[in-house]
């Protein structure tokens, strides 16, 4: 009886630990102190870098996105286009988490993690910060490879 509690709860961590890690590009909320539900995280910045207690629940995920694509204008950015249900839930996450930091994550790297100063409706999002155009072309490559199955 305890080999079988044990492994299913080795399949649980294990299942809850690779669900940052399987997807390509994600939305988390950010909370204020380490607890067991969350993974610590680096934002870094062209000058700082900071720890981050990034839920390990996602709120959205590739799947709540339409597209991804490169924006080229004073600076590189990725305009995120969401699905009639991702836009729901980017309303209520933003609703919910006003005053809060959401963090995007992409390929297990935190992107940016804005404070949320009211709530956003819309079917998309842009993220902007210190993106790359090599960063930004890598994460919209393997939403693509995601998407296409």
């Amino acid at each position: 009886m305890k080999t079988i509690i044990a492994v299913i709860l080795t399949l649980v961590l294990v299942c809850s630990a690779s669900a940052m890690d399987q997807m390509t590009i994600g939305i988390f909320k950010v909370l204020g102190e380490p607890t067991p539900d969350t993974q610590e995280m680096i934002l870094k910045d062209k000058d700082t870098s900071e720890t981050l207690h990034v839920d390990r629940n996602i709120q959205l995920s590739d799947r709540d996105f339409k597209s991804l694509s490169l924006v080229d204008g004073d600076e590189i950015s990725i305009l995120i286009t969401l699905t009639g249900e991702g836009a729901k839930k980017f309303a209520e996450l933003t609703k919910s988490s006003i005053g809060k930091r959401v963090a995007i994550v992409a390929d297990n790297q935190v992107l940016s993690a804005p404070v949320v100063r009211q709530e956003i409706s819309g079917d998309s999002i842009q993220i902007t910060g210190n993106l790359s155009r090599e960063v930004a072309e890598k994460i919209i490559a393997l939403f693509q490879k995601a998407k296409n199955g």
